[in-house]
């Protein structure tokens, strides 16, 4: 830890260090890391005054705080929809105008299971469209990629299909794909139903 700040705000510093690439540091090695004597050397610009460096540190103060502010309130509504989906998926809930009964049915019965596999490297100058749990995680787009670059068998995905994540299943993945475009494919991770 930083123990003297030789008159610089702490803060300021504290912020200056967030924005230096760390990753840069470790092509010495095979594992990614720093250490004190590349950090003590690396040479950088920043502003001198005092004043300023507070200005700037005050001023991404309230925009970090800005973004806890929005993450507590995504949490809340977040909450909420879980709540509400709760109430409405068990019947508990009903919304208006509707009292018909609910029926128990197995859940093959309202869709199926897509099992057709594909090894894209056996195609290497084509391209698909790849549904992943990066892709999931990143945007919710998938990765548009040569068959050359993937190096696993993946399932095809065709038409409307909602993909579940069958590994690590307490982090929830379930992604709804309304249209697949030609050459789509889905990571064995996922279930495509």
């Amino acid at each position: 830890y930083i123990n003297n700040f030789h008159g610089n705000d702490k803060k300021f510093i504290y912020y200056f260090l967030n924005k230096i690439n760390f990753t840069s540091f470790s092509d010495k090695s095979g594992v990614p890391g720093i250490n004190r004597n590349d950090l003590h050397m690396e040479l950088v610009e920043y502003p001198i005054s005092i004043p300023e460096q507070q200005a700037i540190a005050a001023a991404l103060s309230d925009v970090d705080e800005l973004l806890s502010s929005l993450d507590r309130l995504i949490a809340k509504k977040k909450d909420i929809r879980l709540a509400t989906m709760q109430e409405l998926l068990t019947g508990k809930k009903r919304l208006p105008g509707f009292r018909d009964n609910w029926v128990t049915f197995e859940l093959g019965k309202c869709g199926s299971f897509q099992k057709q596999a594909i090894t894209p490297s056996s195609c290497p100058h084509s391209v698909f469209y790849e549904y992943s749990m990066p892709a999931f995680d990143e945007d919710k787009k998938p990765f548009k990629v040569y068959g050359e670059k993937i190096y696993s068998n993946k399932l095809v995905i065709k038409g409307p299909v909602i993909l579940f994540n069958k590994l690590n299943v307490r982090q929830r993945r379930v992604w709804l794909v309304n249209n697949t475009k030609n050459n789509s494919i889905c990571s064995t991770e996922f279930l495509p139903y």
